[in-house]
C-alpha cells in the first residue's frame, strides 16, 4: 500500500503496486523475463475524510477485504501527520507576516532541487509527501481605504416608495425620486436646467416611461382617460413642479418636468 497526497495536499490517493512482465529475452541460452513495477490507484478521497471509511469498502480479487485494521490505522496516522505539518507551515508563515499560498507536495527529484535551499524544506521526503514549503505566500499589506466624500442628501421627511406604498399613498410613489433629483442639483450647485447631462435626463425620461407604459399598455387605461378625469388636479401638479424651473428658457428642466408628468406630447 502506498499513500500519496495530491492537489496541494487536499486529497489522499491510495495505490497498490504489482509486477508486470513486459518482455522476454534470451540470456546464456535461457529465456529471461523482464519485469517492471506498476501502480494501480485504489481510492482517492478528500484529506478531511476518514481513511477507514474509504478503505474498508475496497475488496481484493478473491472478494476479501483489501486492507487490514492495521493498514487503515497506519494510513490514518500518516494522513494526520501530513495535515498537521501543513497546518504548522501555514501558521509559521502567519507569524512571519505571510499569507496565502499552497502546500508543495513532492512530485519528483526536481522539487528537491527547486526548493532545497528554502529554510523550511524537509529533505528525504517521498513522492506524494509534503516537503515543508508553502509556495506563493506573500507579505500581508493592509489596503488603505480611500475616503470619498459623497454628496449628503437630506430629506425633511420620509418620502420613500416603500413607505408611500405601505401607507397607501400611491400618488406619492415618485416623491422620493423627485426629491433626489432636486437635492442632487442643489449639491452640484446648479439649477435643474443645467445640473444634469443629456444622458442623465434621457435616463430619467426612460425610467418614467416604464411606469407610463405599464399603465397604458399593460393595465390598459389610456392617457386621455385620466387626463380628462383629473384635469384640475393635474393642473395643480404642473404648477407645483414648475416652481423648480428658475427661468422661462426651454432646456433640460423642461424635459425633466415633462418626463415626470408624462406630458400631452407623449401617448
Amino acid at each position: 500500500m502506498i499513500l500519496k497526497l495530491g492537489n496541494e495536499g487536499t486529497v489522499v490517493r491510495i495505490f497498490k503496486t504489482r509486477s508486470v512482465c513486459y518482455d522476454e529475452i534470451e540470456y546464456n541460452g535461457k529465456f529471461r523475463k523482464l519485469w517492471r513495477t506498476e501502480m494501480d490507484k485504489l481510492a482517492e478521497f478528500p484529506a478531511y475524510e476518514s481513511a477507514e471509511s474509504q478503505m474498508s469498502s475496497i475488496q481484493s480479487i478473491n472478494g476479501g477485504a483489501m486492507f487490514t485494521a492495521e493498514n487503515m490505522a497506519n494510513a490514518e496516522d500518516w494522513i494526520e501527520n501530513q495535515m498537521q505539518e501543513i497546518d504548522a507551515a501555514f501558521l509559521r508563515n502567519v507569524t512571519q507576516g505571510l499569507m496565502g499560498g499552497a502546500a508543495v507536495i513532492k512530485r519528483g527529484s526536481s522539487d528537491d532541487k527547486e526548493y532545497g535551499t528554502h529554510p523550511d524544506f524537509i529533505p528525504g521526503r517521498k513522492v506524494g509527501e509534503f516537503i515543508g514549503v508553502i509556495r506563493g505566500a506573500h507579505e500581508y499589506k493592509p489596503k488603505m481605504r480611500k475616503k470619498i466624500k459623497l454628496p449628503e442628501i437630506k430629506v425633511d421627511e420620509d418620502k420613500s416608495m416603500a413607505k408611500a406604498w405601505k401607507e397607501g399613498r400611491l400618488e406619492g410613489l415618485c416623491d422620493e425620486v423627485m426629491e433626489l433629483i432636486v437635492k442632487t442639483a442643489e449639491e452640484r450647485g446648479k439649477p435643474l436646467q443645467e445640473a444634469f447631462t443629456d444622458e442623465e435626463v434621457q435616463a430619467f425620461f426612460y425610467s418614467e416611461r416604464k411606469m407610463f407604459y405599464l399603465i397604458t399598455l399593460v393595465i390598459g387605461v389610456g392617457q386621455s382617460v385620466f387626463e380628462n378625469q383629473m384635469k384640475d388636479r393635474l393642473g395643480e401638479l404642473k404648477k407645483e413642479v414648475v416652481r423648480y424651473k428658475p427661468t422661462k428658457k426651454r432646456g433640460k428642466g423642461r424635459a425633466l418636468m415633462e418626463c415626470s408628468l408624462g406630458s400631452d406630447r407623449h401617448s
